[in-house]
């Protein structure tokens, strides 16, 4: 009995480790389900936080901004060409 249940064992880590198409345990499988996760994420976040967002608006629009640009505004720095200092000249 036990020396059947050892080959069954056997029988299907072997099937189970040629079956597979990419293993689960490579760095891409893995980066692929963190990619995934973060993916998700952020779009629960962008729903969760639309009605608080709404109170950003474009300043030449006046249209409420997406959660691309607030993002992009808050992290990218103004460029040189736009800064008071360089204005004046």
């Amino acid at each position: 009995m036990y020396k059947l249940q050892e080959d069954l064992n056997a029988e299907a880590g072997h099937l189970l480790n040629e079956t597979l198409l990419l293993r689960p345990n490579t760095a891409f499988a893995v980066a692929w389900k963190i990619l995934f996760v973060v993916a998700i994420l952020f779009e629960i976040s962008k729903l969760a936080l639309k009605p608080s967002l709404g109170t950003y608006k474009d300043l030449n629009m006046g249209n409420p901004l997406n959660i691309e640009s607030i993002i992009e505004h808050t992290l990218l720095p103004t460029p040189v060409s736009q800064l008071a200092a360089c204005a004046q000249e």
